[in-house]
C-alpha cells in the first residue's frame, strides 16, 4: 500500500482532513515505535511506504512497557486531543497497518504488545498463517 492509500484510507475511515489524518498516522505510529522498540520498529519500517517510515525512526534502543491505556494517553497528547478520539484514530491505524506490511511483521509487532491492547488491535489481528508463510 502507497502512503496516499493508507492516508485515504485512516481518512475516511476517521472523518478526518488530509492534515489532520497524517497526524493521527504518525501519533499512533510513533508511540508504537517506543512501545515496541528499535530493532522491532525497524523491521517494521522496512515494510512501510517511504513517508511513514520517519514515524518509526526514533524508537528507543528498548521497548517501553506501557499499558494500551498509556499508549492511547500517549496518542492524545500527540496529536492534542481527547483520550476518546485518540482511541478511535489508533484502532484505524492499527487496522489500515494491517493491510500494509506482512502477515509475519504483524504477528511480530502484536506480539510485543501485551493481552490489554486486544481492544485497540482486536480487529487488526493478523489472518491465519498459510502454507506458502510457513515454506518461508
Amino acid at each position: 500500500m502507497q502512503y496516499d492509500d493508507f492516508l485515504e484510507q485512516v481518512s475516511q475511515c476517521t472523518g478526518l482532513n488530509r492534515a489532520y489524518g497524517d497526524r493521527a498516522i504518525a501519533a499512533v505510529l510513533e508511540t508504537l515505535s517506543e512501545r515496541i522498540g528499535s530493532k522491532e520498529a525497524s523491521d517494521l519500517a522496512a515494510e512501510l511506504p517511504h513517508h511513514l517510515q520517519a514515524a518509526v525512526a526514533e524508537a528507543p534502543e528498548h521497548p517501553c512497557h506501557f499499558p494500551a491505556e498509556d499508549f492511547v494517553r500517549r496518542v492524545a497528547a500527540r496529536e492534542w486531543i481527547p483520550a476518546r478520539e485518540a482511541r478511535a484514530h489508533a484502532k484505524v491505524v492499527l487496522r489500515t497497518l494491517r493491510q500494509t506490511v506482512s502477515n509475519v511483521e504483524l504477528r511480530n509487532v502484536l506480539s510485543r504488545l501485551g493481552p490489554d491492547y486486544q481492544t485497540l488491535c482486536g480487529d487488526c489481528r493478523p489472518t491465519p498463517i498459510t502454507q506458502a508463510e510457513t515454506v518461508r
